[in-house]
C-alpha cells in the first residue's frame, strides 16, 4: 500500500504546491465572477430531504488517513444538499486488519466500506458474501452510473464470479484515457543542476553513454558534488519506475517482459542486463559508491536538499525548483534515453468502495455513489466550485484567478473547501485539471513534451498480479525478498563477467523457486484482460 499512499500524497502535495507557486507568480487582477456548480446532471439525487439527511456509515480500512468530518467543509455541505445524504466515517486504530476481520466475523458492516483491493480482507469480505452486487442495484436505482462507467469498466473490474462489488478509486479504463493526463507529477523525471550543466558547456546527455561521460566530468571537476544520487533502501520487484527502477525503465525495461504474447519476469528482458551493466559501470568507476546504493529515503532527501548533487530522479512538475537549503541552485529537466518507457501503475485501481449487504439504505447508497461518480460530483469534489475555483478552457478544466488569489491569501483554502479530501470517488479527475495547469505553465509543458513520447500504458498488463493468500502470491513475496537482496550485488560486481554470472545464477534460483508458475498466471490474466477489452 505504500506506493499508493505515495501516489495520493504526491498528487495532493504537488497540486497544492503548484497552486501556491502559481498564485505567487500571478498578478491579482481581481476575482472572476463566481457561480455555483453549473451542471444540471441529476445522477445520484435520491430525493431525500437535505434538511434532514440520511446518515450513511463509511468504514475505511486504513489507519494512516483521516477523512475530514462530513459537514466540516463547503463541499460536503453542497453534496448533502444535492443528495440528501451525509456520511459518518470510522477507521481502525492500526493497519493490522484486526478490526475489519472482527467486523467480517460478526457480519457487522456499515453502509459503505472502502478498502485497498490488494488487502486480503477485500477478497475475504467478498467471499463471505458481505458486499452487494452493484449490477442489480444500478439497474433498479441508478442506471446512469452503469452507463457512465462503460461496459469496459465493469468487465475489467469484475470479480471471479463475474459480478461487480466495488467502485475503484484512481482506476484506469479505456473510456477515460482521452481526457486524463497520461504523465503528471506522480511520474518520475530526471533533473540536472543547471549551473554545473552550463559550466560544462551543455554537453549531450541523450544516451546512456552520453550521461556516463558527463557524470565522469562532474566527478573529476566537482569533487564535493555527488555526480548522481539514486538512493533506495529497497529495490522493487514490480513498481513505478522510481529509484533504480527508473534507470531500468530508461533502457526500455517494462513491468513485465513480453515475448510471443507471454509475460515473464522483467529481469529476463535482455535490456535488463544492459541496464545492470551500465549501473555496474557507474559503480566500478566511482560515480556511485556502496554507500550510495545503501542510502535510505531520508538520507537521499538530505543530500538533495543540500543541492550537492548534479543528477537526480525527481518528479514531473518539480523541474525549475531549488533545493530546500540553497535557493541559488536550480534543477532543470534532462532528456530521457531513446528507449525509455514509463508505466502508469500496476493496477486498474486502488481502493474499492463497496456497499454492504447489511445496509438498510441500499437505494440511497447506490444513488449517492452515482452522484459522487457523476461528472458534476467528481468536478465538485476534486476541482471545487465551477466559476469560482475552476472553469473550462477549450475542453480542459483550469484554475481561475480567484482560486489562486484565495490560495495566496489563505494556504488552507483548499482544505477548508474540502477539495480532494474525499478521494474514494477519485476517477483520475485530478489528472485532468493537473494537465490543464501543466499545459499553461511553460516549464511544466516542457516536461510534458519531453516525457509524453515515452509513455507506454498497456491496459492488459494492469491488475494481473496474483490474489492474496495464493501459491503465486507466496512465490511473488519470496521472489521480491530475494530480489531485494540480490540487486545490490549486481551493481557491486567487480567486473562484467562477475555480474553476468551473478545474474545467471539469480535467474536460475528464481526459476527453481517457482517464478515460471507466477509468469504463467500473469500470461493467463493478461489474456483474459485482452479478451475482455477485445484487444
Amino acid at each position: 500500500m505504500s506506493n499508493r499512499k505515495r501516489l495520493l500524497s504526491s498528487i495532493t502535495v504537488v497540486l497544492l504546491l503548484s497552486s501556491v507557486l502559481s498564485a505567487c507568480a500571478k498578478e491579482n487582477n481581481g476575482p472572476n465572477a463566481s457561480s455555483t456548480t453549473s451542471s444540471t446532471e441529476s445522477a445520484g439525487s435520491s430525493g431525500s430531504n437535505a434538511r434532514n439527511p440520511i446518515e450513511l456509515g463509511l468504514f475505511y480500512n486504513g489507519a494512516w488517513y483521516t477523512f475530514p468530518e462530513w459537514g466540516s467543509n463547503t463541499i460536503s455541505h453542497m453534496i448533502t444538499e444535492k443528495t440528501g445524504v451525509s456520511l459518518k466515517f470510522t477507521k481502525p486504530n492500526a493497519d493490522d486488519n484486526q478490526q475489519f476481520n472482527l467486523m467480517i466475523a460478526n457480519r457487522d458492516l456499515p453502509d459503505f466500506v472502502v478498502n485497498d483491493m490488494k488487502n486480503p480482507t477485500y477478497k475475504k469480505a467478498i467471499d463471505a458474501g458481505l458486499f452487494e452486487d452493484l449490477g442489480p442495484l444500478m439497474d433498479q436505482y441508478a442506471p446512469e452510473l452503469k452507463q457512465r462507467m462503460g461496459d469496459d469498466y465493469w468487465k475489467m473490474n469484475a470479480a471471479a464470479d463475474g459480478k461487480n462489488y466495488t467502485i475503484n478509486s484512481a482506476e484506469i479504463r479505456p473510456s477515460n484515457l482521452d481526457r486524463f493526463l497520461p504523465v503528471g507529477p506522480w511520474n518520475p523525471a530526471p533533473l540536472i543542476r543547471q549551473d554545473i550543466y552550463e559550466a560544462l558547456g551543455k554537453p549531450k546527455i541523450d544516451t546512456p553513454d552520453d550521461l556516463y561521460n558527463v557524470l565522469l566530468q562532474v566527478k573529476e571537476k566537482y569533487p564535493k558534488i555527488s555526480p548522481l544520487v539514486i538512493g533506495n533502501s529497497k529495490f522493487p520487484f514490480t513498481a513505478q519506475p522510481f529509484g533504480y527502477e527508473f534507470f531500468l525503465a530508461s533502457f526500455g525495461v517494462e513491468m513485465y517482459y513480453e515475448k510471443d504474447n507471454k509475460l515473464y519476469a522483467n529481469y529476463k528482458n535482455p535490456k535488463y542486463l544492459d541496464a545492470l551493466k551500465w549501473l555496474n559501470k557507474l559503480y566500478t568507476s566511482g560515480i556511485i559508491t556502496r554507500n550510495d546504493i545503501a542510502l535510505t529515503d531520508e538520507q537521499r532527501k538530505s543530500i538533495i536538499d543540500s543541492g550537492n548533487v548534479f543528477y537526480q530522479v525527481g518528479s514531473v512538475g518539480t523541474g525549475y525548483q531549488s533545493p530546500e537549503n540553497d535557493k541559488s541552485i536550480k534543477y532543470v529537466y534532462a532528456p530521457m534515453f531513446p528507449d525509455a518507457t514509463i508505466l502508469q501503475q500496476d493496477s486498474i485501481g486502488w481502493a474499492g468502495w463497496s456497499i454492504s449487504k447489511t445496509s438498510k439504505h441500499k437505494k440511497e447508497a447506490i444513488q449517492f455513489m452515482s452522484y459522487m461518480m457523476s461528472d458534476e460530483g467528481e468536478k465538485l469534489t476534486h476541482f471545487g466550485i465551477e466559476g469560482k475555483d475552476w472553469k473550462m478552457d477549450n475542453g480542459t478544466p483550469v484554475r481561475t484567478d480567484e482560486y489562486y488569489a484565495n490560495i495566496k491569501n489563505d494556504p488552507e483554502y483548499a482544505e477548508k473547501l474540502g477539495m480532494g479530501a474525499y478521494w474514494f470517488n477519485l476517477d483520475l479527475y485530478d489528472h485532468w485539471i493537473e494537465g490543464g495547469e501543466m499545459k499553461k505553465n511553460p516549464e511544466q509543458k516542457e516536461a510534458l513534451d519531453l516525457y509524453l513520447p515515452h509513455k507506454n500504458l498497456k491496459l492488459y498488463m494492469l491488475s494481473i498480479e496474483p490474489g492474496p493468500e495464493t501459491e503465486e502470491a507466496t512465490i511473488l513475496a519470496k521472489a521480491t525478498t530475494d530480489f531485494n537482496t540480490a540487486f545490490p550485488t549486481f551493481l557491486m560486481a567487480k567486473d562484467e563477467a562477475e555480474l553476468e554470472q551473478r545474474y545467471a545464477d539469480f535467474i536460475k534460483k528464481m526459476d527453481d523457486m517457482g517464478v515460471p508458475k507466477l509468469e504463467a498466471l500473469w500470461s493467463e490474466n493478461a489474456d483474459k484482460m485482452r479478451k475482455s477489452l477485445n484487444m
